[in-house]
């Protein structure tokens, strides 16, 4: 009798281990904070032209041009001049308000180093003129 009296505890103690009570909630894994991958510093090589499907000669900017995207929603782009402005994203659009006045991208590529958006103006309804910008990101 000695014997099932210690194992009573024994046995109760093991099965006891590392269970909940039914419908307790298991607790929650930490999330990662996710990080929206335009965020920084960014050059742009080149652009292009696309007028009404004819796609013109990639060009380099005159002064060397960098985008900044900071966690805030702020942006700037810095030439010989500092232009302020914010900005908004999704996956694939990146609409921005650069002094005062609003523009709408597609993202056409978007990796930790390559950045490629397109703006569309539509002159009437079967004539359209686009602008591929190809960026780099600057790694500090």
């Amino acid at each position: 009798m000695r014997q099932l009296t210690f194992l009573v505890p024994l046995f109760l103690t093991l099965g006891c281990t590392g269970t909940s009570e039914p419908g307790a909630a298991e607790p929650a894994e930490k999330a990662e904070p996710t990080t929206n991958p335009i965020l920084g510093n960014w050059n742009m090589d080149s652009s292009v032209f696309i007028n009404d499907g004819i796609r013109g000669t990639v060009s380099a900017p005159l002064i060397s041009t960098t985008w900044t995207f900071g966690e805030d929603g702020s942006y700037n782009v810095v030439n010989s001049v500092t232009m302020p402005g914010t900005f908004s994203n999704t996956t694939d659009s990146l609409f921005v308000v650069l002094m005062g006045v609003p523009n709408d991208y597609e993202i056409l590529m978007l990796t930790a180093e390559k950045l490629q958006l397109r703006s569309t103006i539509l002159e009437n309804d079967s004539v359209s003129m686009k602008t591929d910008a190809y960026l780099t990101r600057i790694t500090e």
